[in-house]
């Protein structure tokens, strides 16, 4: 058995009936050959179903850098509250269409946590669903923050129903009408006329050797572990001449 102390020695943890044993990588694939155990991301276009409300109603409350949302949900006929008490329909934020460098980001998420940290240790009723909106993460790291940290929502509060919306293109009422929606989906992508949402995919990398372009810069996630490192010298060896490290 393993057994897990916190660093006070305060036991938190116990794994019962742990068994260990030696696995080849050849053996996991078996007889697929790999098939199966990569995914991607695929866009999917599925508009809103038919007879969908187009007002939201109800009480939001839409954290700091959301005022084009706010002001949209106003003219929707919603109430924008200004504190963060029961009851609420939803919980906004948009931090990611207004925040253009990496330290908005990191404060936005902070906001957001500490949202997220009040509501969880309160004795909510009804918890409401949080929307997390910005446009393309890849063009704005601001925003890519704040959307990582709704992933981890997904996973340590599901009751939260976290979905993450990127604007591309489309006005702020589009918007209004997907929070108005409720769908279930939890990565939509608004583009003018057209709604799309995020699906993984399987897929098979080509058989050709990876070769990573050497004029591009390589982060890698953990970098500075042991497996991180090889990452790191695997990279190198196949033609990366810039390669960054990032741990703890």
């Amino acid at each position: 058995d393993l057994h897990l102390f916190l660093d006070s020695g305060e036991p938190f943890g116990e794994v019962v009936a742990l068994a260990l044993a030696p696995v080849r990588i050849a053996a996991l694939h078996g007889e697929t050959g790999g098939r199966g155990i990569f995914h991607r991301l695929e866009w999917e276009d599925v508009p809103l179903a038919a007879g969908s409300p187009r007002a939201p109603g109800g009480r939001w409350f839409v954290l700091p850098g959301g005022q084009r949302v706010a002001e949209a949900l106003r003219a929707g006929g919603c109430e924008v509250a200004t504190a963060l008490d029961p009851p609420l329909t939803g919980i906004v934020d948009a931090s990611g269409l207004e925040s253009a460098v990496p330290a908005e980001g990191l404060e936005a998420a902070l906001r957001l946590h500490d949202a997220v940290g009040k509501i969880a240790r309160g004795s909510w009723r009804d918890v409401p669903r949080l929307w997390v909106v910005g446009g393309d993460p890849a063009a704005s790291p601001a925003g890519a923050i704040v959307r990582g940290l709704a992933r981890v929502v997904a996973h340590e509060h599901p009751e939260f129903r976290p979905t993450v919306v990127e604007l591309a293109g489309a006005p702020v009422a589009a918007l209004v009408e997907e929070l108005a929606a409720g769908a279930r989906e939890d990565l939509v992508r608004l583009e003018p006329g057209r709604r799309r949402v995020g699906r993984l995919e399987t897929w098979q990398p080509s058989a050709e050797e990876f070769r990573p372009r050497p004029d591009g810069t390589w982060l890698v996630t953990g970098g500075l572990g042991a497996l991180g490192r090889r990452a790191a010298a695997w990279l190198v060896e196949r033609g990366a001449r810039h390669v960054a490290l990032l741990g703890r």
